[in-house]
């Protein structure tokens, strides 16, 4: 049992010899060109998970996604099996396909000591819905996949907010336990807002717009920030959405979908404006040079890609008065260096704070250690939104469920 006390680890579920299923979160950045993994933290911190499994002689198959349908970094996971059988030293055999005969075949012909990974299970469609989890335990993948195996490891920290089938569905119906990341990841979560203290603020960037709507309401509902500072596309949204003429960036916007949020969005910020922060200077392209506009010129030709200097000198004061800060997203496209400027200088206002400092998903590790500032950021976690719902006291589906399988694995014993 873990530290924690209300779930397995790999120490109290028999793995040896045994075929296990284990669910990971390898979702990487990419290069919005190439589509090449250009960050590989996630990838890495699997390793002592998956090396503990072939000491035990297991059978590992692995279940991981990328991206989203519809997005730019939704592609295969071929490269995903290349890098983890680096990083292993040990060979990791990647399948094109998850639930088809030829890949249920070479599943049960596995041997000891042998790493499978399967094509990026959000090519399955069943795999996008949120349901709960006795529903998801009748999905094709779960009824296909489970008879196969003995047990199943959950190390998905990125993805432990979400309720889909390859999260939820398995340990309705096999032994579950929590790998190695997940359970030192909730550990230090835990332990971290013990010890926080007041103000609490979050920062939310980033492109997942619904996400970051949903997360504000749970923060503001739960009490669980004094402050909560918008960069990136979640201000820009917040700005459209209270009457702001952002120029190019609405056509971006509109492509996202992110008008159907408006009027919860009005509503937020007619009851809560006072403590939610919003950009007053932005940083645009211009002659193939970074430029500044404040808020009260627009709308003009070019997107917003950044926050500008009087934003962060802004944020900075918050971060200076603050006794916890969690940030999830970079506050501008960080994919291009001219527009990193506002999550740097917010990440090393984190850096020289007293606060707890809390950073999550994989643009703000990089920065951080581009800066040679991660060590004196409190955690950097792997996850993004299930850092943010873990904190802003959002239930957590996954750990509920890794709850729940100790209770019906004790109960059939």
């Amino acid at each position: 049992m873990s530290d924690m006390s209300f779930f397995f680890t790999i120490d109290n579920i028999d793995v040896e010899n045994k075929h296990v299923l284990v669910r990971l979160d390898m979702n990487s950045p990419l290069d919005p060109e190439t589509k090449q993994i250009i960050e590989f933290t996630k990838i890495k911190s699997y390793v002592p998970t998956i090396k503990e499994l072939i000491k035990l002689d297991s059978k590992i198959v692995i279940l991981t996604h990328q991206g989203r349908p519809g997005d730019n970094d939704f592609i295969e996971t071929k490269s995903h099996a290349e890098h983890l059988s680096k990083f292993l030293g040990h060979p990791v055999t990647f399948i094109d396909g998850i639930i088809d005969s030829h890949t249920l075949t070479q599943i049960r012909n596995m041997s000891s000591g042998d790493v499978i990974l399967l094509q990026n299970v959000r090519f399955l469609a069943e795999e996008t819905l949120e349901r709960p989890p006795h529903v998801q335990a009748q999905t094709h993948l779960v009824r296909k996949l489970s008879p196969l195996f003995k047990a199943f490891i959950c190390d998905a920290v990125g993805a432990m907010h979400r309720s889909q089938p390859s999260l939820v569905g398995f340990p309705e119906v096999l032994p579950t336990a929590a790998g190695r990341l997940m359970e030192t990841e909730l550990t230090n979560l835990s332990v971290l807002k013990a010890r926080a203290m007041r103000p609490y603020v979050f920062i939310l960037g980033g492109g997942k717009l619904k996400d970051a709507v949903d997360y504000i309401q749970t923060i503001i509902n739960n009490k669980a920030a004094d402050k909560i500072i918008l960069v990136g596309l979640v201000a820009n949204m917040f700005l459209a959405a209270i009457g702001y003429d952002l120029g190019r960036g609405m056509t971006y916007l509109k492509n996202k979908k992110a008008e159907a949020l408006f009027p919860k969005i009005r509503e937020i910020m007619a009851e809560h404006d006072d403590m939610i922060y919003l950009p007053v200077d932005f940083a645009y392209l211009s002659n193939g040079e970074r430029s500044i506009v404040t808020i009260e010129d627009l709308p003009i030709s070019e997107p917003l890609m950044d926050i500008g200097p009087e934003t962060v000198s802004t944020i900075t004061d918050i971060i200076m008065d603050a006794g916890l800060v969690v940030m999830r997203g970079p506050a501008g496209y960080a994919e291009n260096p001219l527009f990193r400027e506002g999550t740097r200088e917010i990440i090393k206002a984190m850096a020289k704070s007293n606060a707890i400092t809390v950073c999550g998903g994989g643009h703000l590790g990089i920065i951080a250690s581009e800066l040679g500032v991660r060590d004196k950021i409190t955690h950097i976690s792997t996850a993004g939104g299930a850092m943010i719902s873990f904190f802003a006291g959002k239930p957590l589906p996954v750990v509920d469920e890794l709850k729940s399988s100790v209770e019906r694995y004790l109960h059939e014993r």
